[in-house]
C-alpha cells in the first residue's frame, strides 16, 4: 500500500466512500465500526507525549495524502457517532506478516514492509533506529482483535480503539527477520543509498515504495501511538500480542 496516488483517488476512496457508508448505516439503523489507521497520528506539534484512544485533534499535521484522507473520514465518523450514530473507530497499527506462517499480502513490493526488508536485504544496510520505530502489527492477530472488539458487549460508542503490536522487536530480531547480512547505518545514509541507487533505476518499485514512504523509516514521530487502554479490554477478550522473538522461536 501506499501513501500516495493521483490528485483525487485518495479523497474518493476515504472521504466520500465514508460518506456513503455513513448514510448507508443510518438508514439501516446499523452500528458502524470505521477501519483507521495509526497513521491519523501525524505528526504531533509536541516533541513529546501519548496520542491515545481519547485523542483526535490534537493539532497535528501529515507528511501524505494518505494519512490526511483518514484523519478527515475519521473526523466525519465521529461527527456522525456524536450525533447518535451507533459505532466506533478501529485504529490499525502496521499490518505486516501472519504471525503463524509468515506469509505476507499478495501485494508485494507494494506493501511498505515488504519493500522495506527487500530493500534491507539487497543493500545489506539497516537503519540503526529500526527497532525503535518497527510495529509488527500481525494481520492475524489484528483480525482477530477487531473481530472480538466488534463483537464485545458493551463497547462504547464514539470511541477509538488502538490495535497495534506493543511488542518492539530487537535489532537482533529485525537481522533475523532480513534473513541477510546487514550492517546497521544512520537512517539518513540509508536514505542515501536508496536515492543514489533510485536515480540510476527509477523502476525499482521496492526503492520508490520506501522513498516515498520515509517517515515510516527515517524519523521518530514526536509522540508515541499508545494501544495500553484497547489492548487491556483485548487481553480480557482473549486476544495477546506475540512477541516478536517469540516468532522467531517457532521457525
Amino acid at each position: 500500500m501506499s501513501h500516495f496516488a493521483a490528485p483525487g483517488t485518495i479523497d474518493a476512496r476515504n472521504l466520500r466512500a465514508v460518506e456513503n457508508v455513513i448514510d448507508l448505516a443510518r438508514h439501516a439503523s446499523a452500528r458502524l465500526f470505521h477501519v483507521s489507521t495509526s497513521q491519523v497520528m501525524g505528526v504531533p506539534p509536541e516533541e513529546s507525549g501519548i496520542y491515545g484512544e481519547l485523542c483526535r485533534d490534537v493539532g497535528q499535521s501529515f507528511l501524505d495524502q494518505y494519512s490526511h484522507s483518514k484523519f478527515e473520514s475519521e473526523k466525519q465518523c465521529f461527527e456522525a457517532f456524536d450525533s447518535g450514530l451507533h459505532g466506533a473507530a478501529l485504529r490499525l497499527g502496521n499490518l505486516c506478516f501472519d504471525s503463524r506462517t509468515g506469509a505476507m499480502a499478495q501485494t508485494g513490493l507494494a506493501n511498505t514492509y515488504a519493500a522495506l526488508i527487500n530493500v534491507i536485504a539487497r543493500f545489506g544496510s539497516i537503519p540503526d533506529n529500526l527497532a525503535e520505530i518497527t510495529d509488527l502489527s500481525y494481520v492475524d492477530t489484528a483480525a482477530h482483535a477487531v473481530s472480538a472488539l466488534v463483537h464485545a458487549p458493551m463497547l462504547p460508542d464514539s470511541h477509538s480503539f488502538h490495535i497495534m503490536n506493543p511488542h518492539r522487536p530487537s535489532m537482533e530480531t529485525l537481522h533475523a527477520l532480513v534473513s541477510a547480512p546487514c550492517r546497521q547505518v544512520p537512517s539518513s545514509a540509508f536514505r542515501s543509498l536508496l536515492e543514489s541507487h533510485f536515480t540510476e533505476h527509477p523502476d525499482d518499485v521496492a526503492v520508490r515504495n520506501c522513498l516515498l514512504n520515509a517517515h515510516v523509516w527515517q524519523d521518530r514521530y514526536g509522540a508515541q501511538f499508545s494501544a495500553r487502554e484497547t489492548n487491556s479490554l483485548l487481553a480480557d477478550l482473549g486476544v495477546h500480542w506475540p512477541e516478536p522473538a517469540s516468532l522467531l522461536a517457532q521457525a
